[in-house]
């Protein structure tokens, strides 16, 4: 956790996965009051959810309802929760253009305090060189095959 002190009592979760292991590790570590969970895990949660990022008058009242439940952030698991960088950025924007900070309990980041983007971006940098590691795996384990095919069917060693 990069968080020493959090200034806020009360939080809602913005869950993208059911697992949800650092951002309770969080609210319990901080005694927070987590008064709401907003899910966006089924295909149709996705869906609202992007409507939420699409529409002002729908963002308006989505935070109208967070002032008045008397939400003060929301609490995401991780940046990684998101598709992509771009969709993660988008979040933030958002959140940040209707003056509501987001926290992201892995990573220790809250929007609320100034950031260097680099550190919403690290992640996903980490991330692409594991997949691109993993990725390079399979393919020299695809060619190994094939070429162990190509010399069983020509039997060029016999």
């Amino acid at each position: 956790m990069g968080f020493k002190k959090l200034e806020i009592n009360n939080v809602g979760h913005l869950k993208f996965k059911e697992d949800s292991t650092y951002s309770v590790f969080l609210v319990s570590q901080f005694k927070l009051e987590l008064i709401t969970t907003y899910n966006v895990i089924t295909e149709k949660e996705k869906i609202d959810f992007i409507q939420l990022t699409r529409n002002l008058n729908v963002q308006e009242k989505f935070f109208k309802w967070l002032r008045q439940e008397g939400i003060e952030a929301m609490v995401i698991d991780s940046v990684l929760s998101f598709r992509d960088f771009r969709e993660c950025i988008g979040c933030i924007e958002m959140f940040a253009s209707n003056q509501f900070p987001l926290i992201f309990a892995k990573e220790g980041i809250d929007t609320s305090r100034k950031q260097d983007i680099g550190v919403f971006a690290k992640p996903f940098k980490r991330l692409l060189s594991i997949t691109k590691l993993y990725m390079l795996a399979e393919i020299k384990e695809e060619l190994a095959d094939v070429s162990n095919k190509v010399f069983e069917k020509y039997d060029i060693y016999n």
